[in-house]
């Protein structure tokens, strides 16, 4: 027989509800999103949010050691993306919003005290995101690797023509580049190139 569940229960679920996706919504909507619109990624963290927080809701009163927990932390961040091509970035803030979904999810407010300590730990880890993305790193250029078919120019002394033919085509502004590999059959270079962000 199923057990009654309290109007107190359900408040603190709405309650750890609505904060774990509105934590989650700003660390998408207004840091992640500013520099990347890649839809269906958006779509994947907020999907592995709302999941995870629903999953540990219902794991809440199992008992499980550190080991385990890590365990099935690690487990539902690799899930479906072991064969995805993912930046680390990205990998980043997907393990952010799962962070958010496992603290809000298998908190227990009995007193004041937890209420603080969950609060600085939302805290600490949106300022954290914050502050690296838009602070610390604003004005670190961003990379990409693409692979270039006019091998003549990764010649040193015709890197003044590289720099200009990549500039034009790609329309950055590029500040730097290195040759991660060079294949000689097929006459390409993939070259990692470093450029400012107009943002």
């Amino acid at each position: 027989m199923l057990e009654t569940i309290s109007i107190n229960e359900l408040l603190d679920l709405f309650i750890r509800g609505i904060v774990n996706i509105s934590l989650c919504f700003i660390v998408v909507k207004f840091i992640y999103s500013s520099r990347s619109n890649n839809r269906e990624f958006i779509f994947a963290l907020y999907a592995f949010n709302v999941v995870i927080f629903a999953l540990c809701c219902l794991l809440k009163d199992v008992k499980m050691e550190l080991g385990s927990g890590f365990g099935l932390f690690a487990l539902f961040g690799l899930l479906n993306y072991r064969t995805e091509v993912m930046k680390t970035k990205d990998m980043t803030y997907l393990l952010v919003v799962i962070a958010i979904g496992f603290i809000n999810g298998l908190c227990v407010f009995e007193n004041v005290n937890d209420v603080i300590e969950i609060a600085f730990l939302n805290i600490l880890i949106l300022a954290a995101i914050y502050i690296l993305e838009k602070v610390m790193l604003a004005n670190f250029p961003m990379n990409t690797r693409i692979r270039y078919e006019k091998i003549e120019l990764i010649l040193p002394s015709r890197r003044n023509e590289l720099l200009d033919d990549l500039q034009k085509r790609t329309g950055l502004e590029i500040t730097d580049i290195t040759i991660d590999d060079i294949n000689y059959l097929n006459d390409t270079a993939v070259i990692n190139i470093y450029y400012k962000d107009k943002k």
